[in-house]
């Protein structure tokens, strides 16, 4: 067996973290190395942590400033020695079979990257499947383009089990959110074969006050940022027909800002105004099934709906 590196960055989780830590401690797969990253947590996050790493060496805590969730990764991919990378979030927990199966996974396919199936958990006890089903191995741009669409290859840089190599130079970018939409695409593209392994191997917590649930994600904007770099290398790479695949990403981004509950209407616009533009009803999204294309032009048409009444109260 070879060495996978577990990376967790923590933050104030104490009521959630025993799940997730107790999740890899009983991993089926035994050769791995779990690097903790306490990132300043107030609470007794850092405690717990010390806790699991006490008669089990394969624990590395890391107790440091408060720098934020990439800072940890970060810090923690300095750490790792792993021929292999896997990401956990403090708050999300995996199967007990969830690296064997991965790591299997990837030796039998000669793979760069696999990702696991994801089921979301939510905070009422509701749980539903996020990723499709299917096993399936990719090329680099085919994989790119099911980010884009299918939910198999999903943004998310947990859920995936990654050659250490791939991640050389690589860093998450500090001080913004939304930090996987700037790095995923960055690492496949480093990669020559990437596998999707039908098995929810990993259960994603929706927490009702997580970052991703809240209005600061619209408000910062980060993910237009890292849409239009996305787009800039998609085209020195010469993968113009991604670029629609990452159009309708933005357009979605656009599509939930303006549904969102907590915005007032002025935030509202100014989001529109920042990110909306004529290029949108220009693309035809033509790798969409008709029932998704039309789906495409109901939310355009929403989103230019909700921009006029804006308009009208400002």
């Amino acid at each position: 067996m070879e060495l996978v590196s577990v990376i967790i960055p923590i933050y104030n989780v104490e009521k959630y973290l025993k799940r997730c830590l107790d999740s890899i401690k009983e991993q089926e797969y035994s050769d791995i190395e779990v690097i903790l990253v306490d990132d300043g947590s107030l609470d007794s996050s850092g405690k717990i942590c010390d806790e699991y790493a006490v008669g089990d060496d394969r624990f590395v805590v890391i107790h440091k400033n408060n720098g934020g969730l990439s800072d940890a990764r970060n810090v923690g991919m300095k750490k790792a020695s792993g021929k292999y990378i896997f990401f956990l979030d403090a708050d999300d927990w995996v199967s007990k079979d969830c690296i064997k199966k991965l790591y299997q996974y990837l030796k039998e396919k000669e793979l760069d990257i696999v990702a696991g199936g994801i089921s979301i958990s939510y905070s009422d006890g509701r749980c539903e499947q996020y990723t499709e089903y299917g096993d399936t191995v990719y090329s680099c741009k085919d994989a790119l383009y099911d980010m884009g669409t299918k939910k198999k290859i999903c943004v998310m840089s947990c859920n995936k089990l990654y050659k250490r190599s791939l991640l050389d130079d690589i860093y998450f970018p500090v001080g913004k959110i939304n930090e996987d939409e700037f790095v995923t695409y960055k690492i496949i593209l480093r990669a020559n074969r990437i596998g999707f392994l039908d098995s929810n191997t990993y259960f994603y917590y929706q927490r009702e006050k997580s970052i991703s649930n809240s209005a600061k994600m619209f408000l910062k904007t980060d993910a237009l940022e890292a849409f239009e770099e996305r787009i800039i290398t998609y085209k020195k790479n010469n993968y113009f027909d991604l670029i629609e695949t990452t159009e309708y990403a933005r357009l979605m981004y656009i599509y939930n800002a303006m549904k969102c509950e907590d915005l007032n209407y002025r935030q509202k616009k100014k989001i529109y105004e920042n990110a909306f533009d004529n290029k949108f009803l220009k693309y035809n999204y033509s790798y969409l099934g008709l029932k998704k294309r039309l789906l495409a032009l109901y939310r355009v048409l929403y989103i230019k709906f909700v921009y006029k009444m804006l308009e009208r109260k400002n």
